[in-house]
């Protein structure tokens, strides 16, 4: 008899072993990852600009934190789910100034690869705005070995009005004078020398060569294109060899609108980008249709 029951009786012993291991705390039942959004603004942006009434960010935070339930703490709270981020050389929950995203790229972009480590078990998505979707595609592709797994920790990114195809040595000097002198208030000379961002949007630049030569099978990245915008051409805004696209023709604005941020600025736009960048839903609006 002892020895038909012995079996049982291990059996027994190891399951209140197991459930008082439990109880102590030493066993903890996995944690479901947090959910946490990531606003990368554009060229000549600054910290200051998340908290202005009326701009695209406010907006879309209010989104964010109201239709998906997200909380929406100061940079750098470790309960944010809504999180700003920052170009500052001294880290990406530092304000920062315009100038400041006018740095490399790759220096830039690393801020991503800060802010994973420091919301681990987190689900990432990911919001660029112009230069902002070009940082966001630059950090995962270049940082996504180090530290952790970012790809893998990314459900989905969405990138609006940003010059994914990348932008011709002619076309990035205008850019250069014409964003520097007007978005930024600083005059960066006809002759002067560049600033590095602007050869790294280039279409043989670094970034752009990086993000064109990733294997992005299996991440869900969508471009979103306004044809009426002003600033980026939508044709250098959507990637259709690697990316889903979507184009959407607001109409006139007016003589003086660049609509390089209606995308955004329209609510109603901005709750369906939203519900594709949480949800994996929405309607595309106007297919892209190069004919156009």
């Amino acid at each position: 008899m002892r020895t038909i029951f012995r079996p049982y009786i291990q059996t027994m012993l190891s399951l209140a072993s197991f459930a008082g291991l439990i109880a102590c705390g030493a066993l903890e039942p996995e944690q479901p990852a947090t959910k946490r959004v990531i606003v990368i603004q554009g060229v000549c942006s600054s910290s200051e600009i998340f908290e202005q009434p009326g701009h695209w960010t406010t907006s879309v935070k209010s989104i964010l934190a109201n239709r998906f339930d997200l909380i929406d703490l100061p940079t750098g709270d470790p309960d944010d789910q809504i999180i700003e981020f920052g170009y500052s050389a001294s880290g990406w929950d530092q304000d920062y100034l315009p100038s400041e995203t006018l740095r490399s790229i790759p220096d830039t972009s690393r801020a991503l690869l800060d802010i994973y480590s420091a919301y681990p078990n987190s689900e990432f998505f990911v919001l660029g705005h112009s230069l902002g979707g070009v940082i966001a595609l630059d950090g995962l592709a270049r940082y996504s070995d180090i530290d952790n797994e970012m790809l893998e920790q990314t459900s989905r990114v969405i990138t609006v009005s940003s010059p994914v195809q990348g932008l011709t040595e002619a076309n990035a000097n205008v850019a250069r004078i014409s964003i520097e002198l007007l978005a930024c208030r600083q005059f960066p000379g006809a002759n002067s020398e560049p600033s590095a961002v602007w050869s790294d949007i280039q279409d043989s630049g670094q970034s752009i060569s990086l993000i064109h030569d990733t294997d992005w099978n299996g991440n869900r990245v969508v471009n979103f294109a306004n044809k009426r915008d002003r600033v980026v051409n939508w044709q250098t805004a959507i990637l259709e060899s690697h990316f889903s696209v979507s184009c959407f023709d607001t109409g006139r604005q007016g003589f003086l609108s660049a609509n390089h941020d209606t995308l955004l600025a329209d609510p109603e736009i901005a709750i369906e980008l939203m519900d594709v960048l949480i949800n994996d839903e929405g309607s595309v609006r106007s297919p892209c249709s190069h004919r156009n």
